[in-house]
This record gives structure tokens, C-alpha cells and sequence, in this order.
């Protein structure tokens, strides 16, 4: 009985893999094309183009009225250096403007009753002459800024490069789908679906307090670096 049990077991999984042997019949009564899926991978390195910094005016006084006004005067200057450093109107943007007040406490953590109010008040810019970012950082420093919120360096029209990595992945999904088919024995035909994926990263420096700085004459020190392009295809070949 046990061995009549085994061999019937056995040819039902004889039959069932001989099923799965046959292309399931696709919509339309058409039998499923045997395909081949790769991934193909292309990158492109830039060099950005275009500047993004966002810079802050904080200013605080136990007197409300004081603090906004001083921080209104300092942020106007501002703005009007990054003008003259060069900087687009259009590419000026107010971030934020906020104002709280801030209870003072002693050394024993009790509260003095004293109350100072910050004023912040941020500034984003784009500057689309990287040589100068530095430049136009220190004269908004000078003018007044005491808050740097991370600066970061893109590329404004990245379509060409997105077509350079494209056509890269596209070659190395190829180059991939045509060993695999060499070394399994088979035919490798057109590709029957392709999904594309990419990553654009952005170089970009840490938040910093700028609390005295900007009085000397040197620039601030700023390197854009370069950028990584990435491109990743999946892509089904059909073979036979």
C-alpha cells in the first residue's frame, strides 16, 4: 500500500511540472512569450551649475518691538547685497519669519521672570554663477546674516545628462541580457518591457551658525564638487 501511495504521488508531480513546462495562454488565446528579465545600470558625473543657500537674520531684545525692528533692517541689507553680489531678484525668496518669546532661568533652572524675544527671519537664493557663491555669502554675512541653513549644488537642466545615463543602462542591460542568453543556449529577441528608475543626488553641506563671521575679507570657502547621474533599467527580452 505504501509503495502504490509513492509512485501515485510521484506521477502527479511528474504531470504538474510538465504543465509548467507549457507557456500559460496569454489574453487573446495567444501562448505567453519565455523572456528573459535583466537589470542594466548607466551613470553620468556632472558638474553642478546652479547654487541653492538659504541664510537667516536672528536677532533677539526683551522688547518685542525692538527685535523685529532691528531684524527688519539687517534682512532688508541683506537682501540688498545679495542684489548687488549679483543675485536675480526672481532668485530671492523669503524661507520663514517667525517670533517667540524666550523665558530666561537662573543657574538652578528656576525661572528669573525675564522674557527675551527672537526674531528669525530666512532667506533662499540660487546662484547661477558657481565660482562666486563664496563671494556673495561673505557680503551677505557683512550685511548681516548670522545663520547659514546648508547650501547645496544641483544641476538646473539635467535632460542631457539623463540621456546620457539612459542610453548607458539601456547598452549595459543589453550587454547583460546577451551573455545570460549566450550561456543558457538561447535566441535573445526584442525587449517586450522596460521600466527605468533614476537617482539624482544633490551635494549639500550641513546647517551652520554663522554668529561673527563674515568681517574678514576672504571669501567663505566653497566647493561644488561634482554630481552622480544614476539610470537603472529593468528590461524583459523575449528569446526562443
Amino acid at each position: 500500500m505504501k509503495r502504490t501511495t509513492y509512485l501515485f504521488t510521484l506521477g502527479l508531480v511528474a504531470l504538474a511540472l510538465a504543465a509548467g513546462c507549457v507557456a500559460a495562454p496569454a489574453a487573446g488565446g495567444y501562448p505567453a512569450e519565455h523572456s528573459l528579465n535583466v537589470m542594466g545600470e548607466g551613470q553620468v558625473e556632472v558638474t553642478p551649475d546652479v547654487a541653492t543657500a538659504t541664510l537667516g537674520v536672528e536677532t533677539r531684545n526683551v522688547d518685542v518691538a525692538e527685535a523685529v525692528g532691528e531684524n527688519i533692517t539687517r534682512a532688508q541689507a541683506v537682501v540688498a547685497a545679495l542684489k548687488a553680489a549679483g543675485i536675480l531678484e526672481k532668485d530671492i525668496q523669503t524661507a520663514g519669519f517667525s517670533v517667540y518669546a524666550q523665558d530666561q532661568f537662573d543657574q538652578t533652572g528656576q525661572p528669573t521672570g525675564a522674557r527675551v524675544y527672537v526674531v528669525s527671519n530666512t532667506v533662499t537664493f540660487i546662484a547661477r554663477d558657481i565660482p562666486k557663491v563664496g563671494d556673495v555669502l561673505s557680503a551677505a554675512l557683512k550685511a548681516g546674516a548670522n545663520t547659514v541653513n546648508g547650501v547645496s549644488f544641483n544641476i538646473e537642466d539635467p535632460t542631457a545628462a539623463m540621456a546620457e545615463a539612459r542610453l548607458k543602462a539601456m547598452e549595459d542591460a543589453k550587454a547583460r541580457a546577451t551573455a545570460l542568453a549566450d550561456s543558457a543556449g538561447v535566441t535573445l529577441g526584442k525587449p517586450i518591457s522596460i521600466n527605468e528608475s533614476y537617482a539624482m543626488p544633490v551635494t549639500s553641506f550641513a546647517n551652520e551658525k554663522a554668529m561673527g563671521y563674515g568681517g574678514g575679507g576672504a571669501p567663505v570657502p566653497v566647493s561644488a564638487g561634482s554630481l552622480t547621474i544614476t539610470v537603472q533599467v529593468s528590461v524583459a527580452y523575449a528569446i526562443k
